[in-house]
């Protein structure tokens, strides 16, 4: 099972981010198996409320790849490629 999350970074710091979870499109394939890019429309400002901010601590893979873990969630900087997942288990 490969599950994405994207996130838009409204605020950051050195060791940290605000963030709030953004909707994704599937551009590839069907609801089960395929690969899924950010939707970045105007729903991201209608669903933006105070309960759904988050903050994520900053860190840095063995590679120097930069990450924010919070959320209950690994989170990875955006490479501008559409995303594998796999909804199956």
């Amino acid at each position: 099972m490969v599950l994405n999350s994207f996130v838009l970074v409204l605020k950051e710091s050195k060791g940290a981010i605000l963030a709030v979870e953004i909707p994704s499109k599937s551009v590839r394939g069907d609801c089960f198996i395929g690969e899924e890019v950010p939707s970045v429309g105007l729903e991201i400002v209608k669903d933006l409320t105070e309960d759904n901010i988050f903050r994520a601590k900053k860190g840095h893979h063995s590679d120097g790849r930069l990450y924010a873990s919070g959320n209950g969630k690994l989170y990875s900087m955006w490479d501008q490629q559409p995303q594998h997942y796999d909804r199956l288990d």
